[in-house]
């Protein structure tokens, strides 16, 4: 896996949950496109990974969206779409069904629900930083110390 091509894809999704960053520059659609590369890789080579960096990561992309709402239908995006509307001049009443109804209803019900979701998604995005980087081996001490050991290619 390609860290360069994972991370910054996944602070895409943060930016663009959390408001923060080229939140404003993300589509939805492509915020869609993101999840089905970011799955498609990390389904890839999850065998060259432990456990809970694949843990992390679905936990990080099930408070991202909301999965499995029906055969053949695409995950739906926890995020609001009010602020969206707002500044998106170019903003389509067609990205409504992109976003999870649920959450949205929460949203304008609780006050501060989406701002208590998005401090989660924070903690979460660098809880699963943090287990890339234990995950890389390049990252390891002992492959540190192997790296800087001279390799004798002639035994005589």
């Amino acid at each position: 896996m390609r860290y360069d091509y994972v991370v910054p894809k996944l602070n895409d999704l943060l930016c663009f949950h959390c408001y923060i960053g080229n939140w404003k520059e993300l589509s939805p659609e492509y915020i869609l496109g993101l999840k089905r590369d970011l799955d498609k890789e990390m389904h890839v080579y999850k065998p060259l990974f432990n456990e809970d960096l694949w843990k992390k990561y679905h936990k990080f992309m099930h408070i991202c969206f909301k999965t499995f709402s029906g055969w053949g239908n695409d995950a739906k995006i926890c995020s609001s779409i009010k602020r969206r509307k707002e500044i998106k001049k170019s903003w389509s009443v067609k990205y409504k069904v992109l976003f999870s109804e649920e959450f949205i209803e929460k949203t304008e019900n609780e006050e501060k629900y989406e701002e208590q979701q998005n401090e989660i998604k924070k903690q979460v995005y660098f809880d699963l930083l943090e287990e890339f980087k234990n995950s890389l081996e390049i990252f390891q001490y002992d492959s540190i110390q192997k790296i800087k050991t001279p390799i004798n290619i002639n035994p005589d």
